[in-house]
């Protein structure tokens, strides 16, 4: 029992650590963020000098083993080898970890439109792995599934800060896994908010979306409808964008490792693309778009059809190219493109579709519809009366996804 109350504090302190390290990551990702935007509203032709060159810097991550493309992928992977203690090693070397933060950081500043929330996943749960294994004699009695949860659950709440979303989360990624621990993965979970939470520090400056205010839904027969039609389009939407994304990544990924001149010229040129669609459409279709989807909940209405287009290609190019980061934050952007996109054919308000539609394309690429609606939920204020409706939708969104996947790309 000792020894096991001594593992847990190890454990404990080994979050404490990586919680800091993701505390400096976000501040600088944050700031650089600022600065992009800046530059995009003030002098958005440096673009064709700044992207293609850190586009290329960033692209260089190709040379270690997972240090871009599906982030999120090689963390899942890991449970799904639980038998393989030492497997994560193989998975993401320590040297890609680093690698991936380096380029992540660098696409940030060239003005891609990737989010920090793989990243942060990532190094919550592979520092926890590799300080657990360099220490094993200190925390040997946490087994390897545990340690997952832990490091897994803490760069959501890290990320998202809700933590009732986090307890969602480690329960129904136990369920939809049919783990034999589900009790001690959400125990071993709940330590792991709570450290996370020491790290949010003020509630209202570290929201995501501050001036979303809570809305008055209509929930006659036929604006539920019209909602599930939304939902029906951002699941399908989601299955063909991600899966064509994945697959468009694998495709250049093969190019720049079997010739020098393509490992080269490509991130550069679709850097130019990129650069392009900045000096077009403006700062909104830069970075992850956290900040105009906040302007858009405070009535500065700065979507359009041009813009948010723009946004989605980026997100397309910026990962293709090989640059790092995660689709989680975007899909949560392109949620609320789509929504504004429908919206303007149907008679609803503006932005409740806009909160369906960033649930349904959120929850059909995450996989998890409750956590997903949770999460939804939390970060735009919204009043707990409307998780059903949330729920419902993202349910729609994934099941239109899945069975869209099924018939159409046969996976």
């Amino acid at each position: 029992m000792l020894t096991h109350i001594k593992s847990v504090l190890f454990s404990i302190v080994i979050l404490c650590v990586t919680g800091y390290i993701c505390k400096i990551y976000e501040k600088t990702t944050n700031d650089l963020s600022l600065h992009v935007l800046s530059n995009a509203e003030i002098n958005p032709k440096m673009f064709y000098f700044i992207t293609p060159i850190f586009f290329w810097l960033a692209s260089k991550s190709f040379l270690f083993k997972n240090a871009n493309g599906p982030l999120l992928s090689h963390v899942k992977s890991l449970f799904y080898n639980l038998d393989k203690p030492d497997f994560f090693k193989k998975v993401v070397p320590f040297t890609s970890l680093i690698a991936l933060v380096i380029s992540s950081l660098l696409t940030v500043y060239a003005g891609g439109a990737l989010g920090y929330e793989a990243v942060v996943v990532s190094i919550s749960t592979f520092v926890l792995l590799f300080a657990s294994d360099f220490f094993k004699n200190m925390i040997e009695q946490i087994n390897i599934e545990n340690l997952l949860y832990m490091g897994y659950i803490f760069g959501f709440t890290f990320t998202f800060k809700t933590p009732i979303s986090s307890v969602i989360l480690a329960i129904e990624k136990s369920i939809i896994g049919h783990s034999h621990n589900t009790l001690t993965n959400v125990l071993y979970a709940c330590i792991a908010i709570g450290v996370a939470m020491i790290y949010v520090g003020d509630k209202d400056k570290d929201k995501m979306f501050p001036d979303a205010r809570p809305q008055t839904y209509e929930l006659e027969i036929s604006s539920i409808l019209k909602y599930s039609v939304l939902a029906v389009i951002c699941g399908i939407f989601s299955c063909v964008f991600f899966k064509t994304t994945y697959k468009m990544y694998d495709e250049v990924k093969k190019l720049v490792l079997n010739s020098t001149v393509m490992f080269n010229t490509i991130p550069i040129v679709l850097g130019l693309c990129v650069a392009f669609i900045i000096n077009t459409t403006g700062s909104v279709s830069v970075n992850g778009d956290k900040k105009h989807v906040n302007d858009m909940f405070s009535n500065n209405h700065v979507y359009n059809y041009k813009n948010t287009i723009g946004h989605i290609i980026n997100t397309f190019l910026t990962f293709i190219s090989g640059c790092s980061g995660g689709l989680i934050i975007p899909s949560i952007s392109i949620g609320s493109y789509i929504g504004f996109l429908y919206n303007k054919m149907i008679d609803l308000p503006l932005l409740q579709t806009l909160i369906i539609g960033m649930t349904c394309v959120f929850s059909a690429f995450f996989g998890y519809p409750i956590t997903a609606s949770l999460i939804i939920q939390n970060i735009l204020n919204q009043h707990v009366e409307i998780l059903p409706l949330l729920i419902a939708m993202s349910y729609i969104s994934f099941y239109s996804s899945k069975y869209f996947d099924r018939v159409v790309f046969r996976e």
